[in-house]
């Protein structure tokens, strides 16, 4: 099923504790897993942390070679909805292994990656992840170019634009000029009105999201969601009204931290917390995912200390009773 507003997975953040939280507070965005590299995969795919990510029904790949058909063949038997090839990740470990944003620079193996994928899942959607272009002089006739051949070559019609070009461990010293070019994306869209278009990139507002939903099918959010949980209100807010809202500073925030939704998100995260410490989980790993719930409240660093304090009593005794009268507490 398509939806608007996604999440972009974010390395080092978003892991099965966070998507948990996350679907506790939204129902209508689409989440990705992490980053997966097709040989972890193979590797771990029958390991128990790689059978949560059933829940999401969409799972993100990076690779460059027929392991992805491997990959592609397992998550088809599992029921999967989508999955997603990146090829817009520039880190260096990336650039080392000759995936992600260094594979733009190779047509014919993105290509021939993407046909690995629909060989292995015929029947399941294929997205692709990118960015605009590589180094600091690219243009929007390369980009078109470079999604018109895939398109042309492959069934691919499902583009996820990080509004950037990507910078390489080669052209790092040389003039910087990443920023984002949301207007590349936008023509593009116009340019192949056929596509599934989702704009990624430097989107913290309901404002930012309204505008780019006029020229684009949809928007993915990075950061802002994972600093700012109750920013997931407001995009529920903003989808269910189907509407543009206004609202003073703050205005939100109250009403939700006196909303009886919000405790019971904490109630159902108690019962999860307790069940995973059981099996041997730290409770930091799942509180972490939390604490910026309380962003924007005026006593939001006394909030996160008392649920820090009583975690550490939670793990190292056992005891639930402090814990518990913390999230499930009626005055926060």
């Amino acid at each position: 099923m398509f939806k608007k507003i996604s999440l972009a997975p974010l390395f080092k953040y978003t892991d099965r504790h966070c998507i948990y939280f996350y679907n506790l507070l939204s129902k209508n965005i689409k989440f990705y897993t992490g980053m997966i590299h097709t040989s972890s995969f193979l590797r771990r795919y029958n390991n128990k942390k790689i059978f949560f990510l059933k829940k999401l029904n969409i799972i993100q790949f990076i690779g460059n070679n027929y392991e992805l058909l491997e990959c592609a063949k397992i998550i088809n038997k599992l029921n999967f909805d989508e999955i997603n090839f990146n090829i817009g990740c520039p880190s260096i470990k990336s650039e080392i292994n000759n995936t992600g944003a260094v594979l733009m620079l190779n047509i014919k193996k993105v290509i021939n990656c993407i046909n690995y994928l629909y060989d292995g899942a015929p029947n399941l959607l294929i997205s692709l992840k990118q960015r605009l272009g590589i180094g600091n002089f690219y243009c929007y006739n390369s980009l078109l170019d470079f999604v018109s051949e895939i398109v042309f070559k492959t069934n691919c019609r499902y583009f996820i634009l990080h509004a950037k070009n990507a910078i390489l461990s080669f052209n790092k010293k040389k003039n910087n000029n990443n920023i984002f070019r949301y207007d590349f994306v936008y023509r593009l869209k116009k340019d192949l009105p056929f596509l599934k278009i989702i704009i990624n990139g430097g989107i913290n507002s309901i404002n930012e999201i309204n505008n780019h939903l006029k020229y684009v099918d949809g928007v993915m959010i990075g950061k802002s969601i994972y600093f700012r949980p109750l920013f997931i209100f407001e995009i529920d807010f903003f989808l269910k009204k189907k509407e543009f809202f206004f609202y003073k500073k703050n205005c939100f925030l109250k009403f939700y931290l006196n909303y009886s939704f919000i405790k019971k998100i904490f109630e159902k995260m108690y019962f999860y917390i307790k069940n995973e410490i059981n099996k041997g989980v730290n409770s930091y790993n799942i509180l972490k995912h939390m604490l910026h719930i309380f962003y924007g409240f005026k006593n939001s660093s006394s909030l996160k200390r008392r649920l820090l304090e009583s975690s550490k009593i939670f793990t190292k005794f056992k005891n639930f009773s402090n814990f518990e009268k913390f999230l499930l507490n009626k005055n926060y």
